[in-house]
């Protein structure tokens, strides 16, 4: 990290500075393309460990409709985590009411606690329901 005097509208040196990206718009982080990748990552796993369980006919097509707007979410310069949250709470609570949640393995539970982690306090009832 380098110590520099910086002038920035009202912000004024010395700034610490850094490798890597940052930006605050808004009040929000935007997501790079590292935390992004290890996000897709974790939805990668997530889709895996679904395609691995016995489902009904309806509730395979719940999960997958859910999980098609959380990774539309990771995907999204500006992800809405509160449209992601929802929807990874709806993956969770399908897969419980099927009966599948209990079996379905870490690799799964990990995977969906982490994303909620990402969420935050929209992926608290994912830690919830996963006992997190």
């Amino acid at each position: 990290m380098g110590d520099t005097h910086y002038s920035f509208g009202d912000v004024h040196g010395p700034v610490q500075t850094g490798a890597g990206h940052q930006n605050v718009v808004g009040g929000d982080q935007v997501i790079y393309r590292e935390q992004r990748e290890s996000l897709l990552n974790e939805m990668a796993r997530v889709q895996d460990a679904v395609a691995q369980l016995q489902l009904a006919t309806g509730a395979r097509r719940d999960v997958v409709q859910a999980l098609t707007a959380v990774e539309g979410a990771l995907r999204s310069d500006n992800p809405d985590r509160e449209q992601a949250g929802r929807s990874l709470e709806a993956v969770t609570v399908r897969l419980q009411e099927a009966g599948t949640l209990a079996s379905a393995g870490s690799a799964l539970i990990d995977a969906l606690s982490r994303l909620a982690h990402w969420i935050g306090p929209m992926g608290h009832g994912v830690l919830a329901l996963l006992g997190s």
